[in-house]
């Protein structure tokens, strides 16, 4: 399954990511956004882009999205708005993103988050 025009395939039917320039202190880089299919095509979104109608879309058709994984503390920016695109999903990170964003959740040792993230907003 392709998502054209946003996602670019790494892994066929698995793995897609998208990249786009960002400025930081006056230096321009990359940063990358990356989707992994899971089992029962539940989609794992780490370090979501900005969630435009063409990439809710373009993951709508990939499938579910289950997981937003906030990365670090730096890489916080979009998580609220994609969880607000994604209300069933669950936001994940370490506690440096939940000193940012009060929405992340560490999740429990079983893996899963203790916190939907629909349930904070």
């Amino acid at each position: 399954m392709a998502a054209p025009g946003v996602f670019e395939v790494v892994v066929p039917d698995s793995i897609w990511v998208t990249e786009r320039p960002i400025w930081f202190s006056g230096v321009r880089l990359r940063s990358r956004t990356t989707v992994v299919r899971l089992s029962g095509d539940t989609l794992w979104v780490h370090s979501p882009c900005t969630p435009t109608d063409d990439v809710c879309a373009a993951l709508g058709a990939l499938g579910e999205v289950g997981w937003i994984v906030v990365p670090n503390r730096f890489h916080y920016l979009r998580a609220p708005a994609t969880a607000a695109r994604h209300p069933n999903a669950l936001v994940v990170g370490p506690q440096s993103a939940q000193s940012r964003d009060p929405h992340v959740s560490r999740g429990d040792q079983s893996g899963r988050a203790a916190v939907r993230s629909s349930s904070t907003r």
